[in-house]
C-alpha cells in the first residue's frame, strides 16, 4: 500500500496545502513564496525519495515566520499521517552528510516522543530570502508534530547556504533509512520497490555488490541466481574473501533460496 497524506491547515497568518508521498521518485511542486525555503525543501523530496507538493499563501509582507513554521506543523502532520501504525519500521535512522567543507549530522526516532537537538549556528542573519533562524523553528515544528526524536549536528561549519542544504539533506537521508524495514542500510539504496529496506522498500546494494549480481547473472538483484554461479563467485579472489563478507546481500539471498543451508 502506498503511504501518503494530504493535510491541509487554513490560520489567520498562513493558509497551507500540503501532499506527501513517502514511497515516491523525488518529485516536488513547490511555492511557499520564500525561493530559498523552496530550495530547502526540493533538495529533501530529491534525497529522501519523496513526492511533495506544497502550495503556501502567508503573510510575507510581515515576515517569513509563519509561512516556514506552519509549513513545518503541517510536514510533521502529514510525515506521522503517512507513516501510520509503524508497523514493521526501522524506526531508527541517521546520515552523516557533506556539503563542500560542511559536515552534518542527523539522527532520527520514530518512536513517539517528540522532541528537537539542534547544534548550528549561522553567521547571517538570512540565506537569499529565508531567515537563519527559521532553519530550527522549522525543524522543531516538525519533530513536534511528527512525534519525533530529531538530532541535528553541525559537526564541521562553514557556509551558511551550506550548512542548511546539509541540514535538509540529511534529515531525509536519516527519516527514509527510519521508515524503512529490515536490517539497518550500511550501503546504499539500490532502487525502489516492494519488501526491503528504506521507506520505499527495496534493499539498497552499494555499487559493488551491484556489479557482483551483475557477475552472477542476477538481472538487477531481483531474481534469485544459479548454484554454481554462486559457488563459482565464491572460490574466486585468490580464496581471500567469500560471498559473505563481500557481498552480504547477495549471500543472505542466496541462503534464504536454499542456495546454501
Amino acid at each position: 500500500m502506498t503511504r501518503e497524506a494530504q493535510v491541509t491547515r487554513n490560520t489567520k497568518e498562513t493558509q497551507i496545502s500540503l501532499k506527501l508521498g513517502l514511497d515516491g521518485s523525488g518529485k516536488s511542486s513547490l511555492d511557499t513564496g520564500v525561493g530559498f525555503f523552496d530550495h530547502m525543501l526540493d533538495g529533501f523530496a530529491r534525497h529522501g525519495l519523496f513526492d511533495l507538493d506544497v502550495k503556501v499563501k502567508g503573510d510575507l509582507q510581515v515576515d517569513d515566520h509563519h509561512t516556514i513554521e506552519d509549513t513545518g506543523i503541517v510536514l510533521g502532520t502529514a510525515i506521522k499521517e503517512a507513516v501510520g501504525d509503524k508497523k514493521g519500521i526501522r524506526r531508527y535512522g541517521s546520515c552523516i552528510l557533506p556539503m563542500d567543507e560542511c559536515l552534518v549530522l542527523c539522527a532520527v526516532d520514530l518512536g513517539g516522543r517528540p522532541y528537537l537537538s539542534f547544534d548550528g549556528e549561522f553567521t547571517s542573519e538570512k540565506i537569499g530570502d529565508m531567515s537563519t533562524e527559521m532553519v530550527k523553528e522549522f525543524f522543531y515544528a516538525v519533530s513536534y508534530t511528527a512525534s519525533m526524536n530529531l538530532h541535528i549536528k553541525v559537526l564541521t561549519p562553514g557556509n551558511n547556504h551550506h550548512m542548511a542544504e546539509a541540514m535538509f539533506k540529511s534529515f531525509a537521508k536519516a527519516l527514509d533509512m527510519a521508515g524503512g524495514g529490515g536490517p539497518p542500510p550500511h550501503r546504499q539504496r539500490g532502487g525502489r520497490g516492494p519488501g526491503g529496506s528504506g521507506l520505499s522498500g527495496r534493499p539498497p546494494l552499494s555499487p559493488a555488490e551491484r556489479r557482483a549480481e551483475r557477475h552472477l547473472g542476477a538481472s538487477g538483484g531481483r531474481k534469485p541466481v544459479q548454484r554454481a554461479n554462486y559457488k563459482r563467485f565464491s572460490t574466486t579472489w585468490n580464496g581471500h574473501c567469500s560471498l559473505a563478507a563481500a557481498c552480504p546481500q547477495a549471500f543472505w539471498r542466496a541462503k534464504a533460496a536454499g542456495v546454501w543451508s
